[in-house]
């Protein structure tokens, strides 16, 4: 009798293990496989691939499944890799950028250079602000793509993206506290270094869920979306650092980030992540990697032709952008003679106005264009580098208060188009998109590096420059800017 109820047990217990082997494997496999599309937009190879993974179970025809399956398939476009948002969900998807979009022009443009020159000499302005901008980029540059392998490899009853959305935009927030009370140039930019790396781990979490979402036949007008939704915050952050002065510093601190918070609340709220129709039939839950398999995953990448020449070109033209970009206030301060009512500040907000105006406008139309365009995306770029360009030598050497917003708002509606496209570009070249926010981790270097690189170069020639004659070193940095952007654009052929 006891050998017999010893088989009975082992023969239950082999049961259940089976049974939760079956409703394991059915969670983690599409109902049905879904089929090629017919009008030629067949998703990446690794996307196909992921999505047949793991099919060894045939549910198809089985009448006791029929409760599992409707679980699994609720709705039409369910596990189908072409399946297209709403638009209007494109766009509360990516209202973190907005958000980001403000805080970057509010901080990085306003608040941190006018901060940095109360700290040093005013002759070394320019060398203190590019070491506090390098020693932030290098924490950034190192942390993305690794944030993005983890959010990757992650996975929870909330998602695997909007967790590190979370806790990336809660973690910034201690660290901008940090900069508002302490006084010592180091260690204001050790805190700032740490707010960018906890907005790294969040940036690298939003790219992840814009690949992990949008169909590829979307690409384009999601890009074009985020692009205006960028031009939008730069418009509202322009607003806001108008009224730097009468704010105060506290208060437009405390603005900036509850409105950067307000916005990363509504990509959370309204993307729901795990019941998206791609989400569960692209991604199954896999190992983490040991750290040496990390480092190969990180480089991994730039093995692939077309994402190294998308991640230089995006580099070259970000080298142009920071060569400037941070240096607009003490340009306008020093070689520009404004009317006796408006300030430095205020200039430098009407012509961030322009600027982001008609970035805001050019993304949404070129995202559409290129679609339509599919392989022929390139021709856009080319328009919009020309443009960036001229603007660039227009700004080195006309020197009138009133044209400055002219000459921003060309320079706008050419890089609002430029950044659309890129995204797009790389979305369509990332070599695996299961490694979505890695590798668009990795790709977001390409904004980090000239941080590292170009800002820190552009401070000391505009030392250098205003040491031989009385702002020549603007004609040098405006002159700088425009050649790595050609040098940007011609790479796009490669």
């Amino acid at each position: 009798r006891g050998g017999v109820a010893m088989a009975a047990i082992e023969m239950r217990a082999a049961g259940a293990a089976e049974e939760e082997e079956v409703e394991h494997r059915l969670l983690l496999t599409p109902a049905r496989e879904a089929k090629p599309a017919e009008d030629g937009r067949a998703g990446s190879g690794a996307r196909r691939k992921s999505m047949s993974a793991g099919s060894g179970a045939d549910i198809d025809g089985d009448p006791a499944f029929d409760g599992m399956r409707e679980v699994l398939n609720p709705g039409p476009g369910h596990h189908d890799p072409h399946y297209e948002m709403p638009v209007w969900r494109i766009v509360t998807m990516s209202f973190f950028w907005w958000g980001f979009a403000l805080w970057i022009y509010v901080f990085m443009d306003l608040m941190v250079p006018a901060e940095v020159a109360l700290m040093v000499p005013p002759d070394a302005k320019g060398r203190a602000l590019g070491a506090v901008m390098f020693v932030g980029a290098i924490a950034g540059a190192v942390s993305s793509p690794f944030f993005g392998m983890l959010s990757d490899h992650s996975h929870s009853r909330f998602g695997r993206r909007r967790p590190y959305l979370v806790v990336g935009v809660g973690g910034a927030f201690i660290f901008m506290y940090g900069m508002l009370i302490v006084h010592d140039i180091v260690l204001y930019g050790a805190a700032f270094a740490l707010v960018l790396l906890f907005l790294s781990m969040a940036g690298a979490a939003f790219n992840g869920l814009v690949a992990d979402l949008v169909a590829p036949s979307q690409r384009g007008v999601a890009s074009g979306v985020m692009g205006a939704l960028v031009g939008l915050g730069g418009v509202c952050g322009a607003a806001l650092g108008y009224m730097y002065n009468d704010f105060g510093r506290w208060a437009m601190y405390f603005t900036t980030y509850g409105l950067l918070a307000g916005a990363t609340l509504v990509t959370v709220v309204t993307t729901p992540e795990r019941r998206h129709p791609l989400y569960h039939a692209t991604h199954a839950p896999k190992a983490r990697p040991t750290c040496r398999e990390a480092i190969r995953d990180v480089v991994e990448p730039f093995r692939d032709n077309d994402f190294r020449w998308v991640f230089l070109t995006r580099m070259m033209v970000q080298m142009g952008i920071y060569t400037v970009q941070e240096f607009l206030l003490f340009y306008i301060r020093d070689a520009i003679e404004l009317p006796a009512d408006v300030t430095p500040e205020a200039m430098l907000s009407f012509m961030m106005i322009s600027l982001l105006f008609f970035a805001l406008v050019s993304p949404v139309v070129a995202g559409w264009v290129s679609d339509k365009m599919g392989g022929r995306r390139k021709r856009l770029v080319y328009a919009a580098g020309a443009l960036m360009i001229a603007s660039d030598f227009a700004m080195g050497f006309i020197r009138v208060w009133a044209a400055l917003p002219v000459i921003s708002g060309l320079f706008g509606l050419a890089m609002g188009a430029f950044n659309a496209v890129d995204f797009a570009m790389a979305l369509d070249v990332l070599p695996n998109e299961d490694d979505a926010a890695k590798d668009l981790g990795l790709w977001n270097l390409a904004l980090v590096i000239p941080m590292t690189v170009a800002a820190p170069l552009a401070g000391v020639v505009l030392d250098i420059g205003n040491g031989v004659a009385d702002n020549l070193g603007y004609v040098f940095l405006f002159s700088l800017s425009a050649t790595y952007m050609a040098m940007g654009i011609v790479g796009v052929k490669r």
